[in-house]
């Protein structure tokens, strides 16, 4: 089950107490204690003696280096290799393994190109939370280059559902049971428990390095204020009780606690190799070019800001040109009467107009991109 938090070690440190907890507080509306990683050992034992035969291909997150040891100890009882497939997998077990947290007897681990007999192998995989691009999922979907999902393979997902994800997680578990195998997941045996403690574990916690003061962290807002609150109901006052926003300076000399001011932490964009420099109005543009696609509108002028010729007007991704003719067709009338009348700026005319039509037209709001040329 892997390294499990020494209680007893924790109290030796802290026998005066310590002055802040930066307490997780993720399951803070959770009663009771949360199962121990055993469970799951338990549940994988089991799983694997009933694959006899079969080919096991289990997804987990990279980072719960205990239940990828008590994986790599199962496959070596029960005399299977392992092949890894997954950017973050294959790194992660790496760097664990160099770095002594995993120990993984020689020549367990295999490339997930050699021919090994289903009854032989386990695949540890990514893709507990059906991501679109990870491995588990383009089996799912019979993309991926050198594993082909069939009938008889068992497949566990060992990773609970991150709230979000039900609809990518459905959609892949309906797409696995559809090629026959297997499929194992936590309603169904206990294959995953959660990495965060329940309210109880919070209070032993609390109890075990009794902090001046608390932070709770890692959660969102309600969970934050839940394990104010227990702390309170554990003997903190509720001056000794910081819930922080993001950005917000905490200051502390020993003896009182206060806030003093806060720091830029807003969220920072990243695109190819530009960091940061994306403002709210791009990200508002790529997000209408994503649903509604975009209109440019070729218009030539002359001198005196008068038609020099015929408007014309084409899409990508807003309607499909020959289903959409007729409506470019008006859209182009509509455009020829505005651009007669005299004073308005060429740009801001073709922009508004063909805004006005497109969407009374179709309730769409294509993105217009204007290409005034004087001739």
């Amino acid at each position: 089950g892997g390294r499990t938090t020494d209680l007893k070690r924790l109290r030796e440190l802290t026998p005066n107490g310590v002055l802040a907890m930066l307490g997780d507080s993720t399951n803070a509306d959770r009663p009771g204690r949360t199962p121990t990683e055993q469970l799951v050992a338990d549940t994988l034992d089991r799983l694997f003696a009933e694959a006899e035969g079969s080919r096991i291909i289990i997804a987990t997150f990279s980072s719960v280096l205990a239940r990828l040891q008590e994986i790599m100890r199962l496959a070596d009882k029960y005399g299977r290799k392992v092949a890894l497939t997954g950017r973050s997998l294959q790194q992660n077990v790496e760097l664990a393994r160099d770095l002594g947290y995993l120990s993984i007897p020689k020549g367990l681990i295999v490339d997930i190109k050699k021919h090994i007999p289903d009854g032989k192998l386990v695949i540890l995989s990514t893709g507990s939370q059906g991501e679109p691009r990870s491995a588990l999922n383009r089996m799912a979907k019979g993309e991926h280059r050198q594993i082909q999902v069939h009938e008889g393979d068992t497949i566990i997902i060992s990773g609970g559902t991150i709230p979000g994800n039900e609809e990518d997680v459905g959609r892949m578990l309906n797409n696995l049971f559809g090629r026959g195998a297997n499929v194992i997941y936590g309603p169904l045996a206990t294959v995953h428990v959660s990495g965060h403690g329940s309210r109880e574990d919070m209070r032993i916690m609390l109890e075990t390095v009794r902090p001046r003061f608390l932070i709770p962290v890692h959660g969102e807002l309600r969970h934050l204020h839940l394990h104010g609150r227990m702390a309170q109901e554990n003997g903190l006052s509720a001056e000794d009780v910081f819930i922080l926003h993001n950005g917000a300076t905490w200051v502390t000399d020993g003896q009182k606690a206060w806030l003093e001011g806060s720091i830029p932490a807003e969220d920072i964009y990243v695109d190819g190799s530009l960091v940061g420099e994306i403002n709210d109005l791009v990200m508002r543009d790529r997000e209408r070019l994503s649903q509604d696609g975009f209109v440019v509108a070729y218009v030539p002028l002359n001198k005196k800001r008068q038609l020099a010729g015929e408007p014309r007007i084409f899409s990508r991704g807003f309607l499909h040109m020959e289903a959409s003719q007729e409506l470019m067709d008006a859209a182009t009338v509509k455009l020829k009467r505005e651009l007669k009348r005299n004073g308005r700026n060429p740009h801001d005319a073709v922009r508004e107009t063909l805004q006005n039509f497109f969407y009374h037209q179709t309730q769409s709001r294509p993105v217009i991109l204007p290409n005034i040329v004087q001739v």
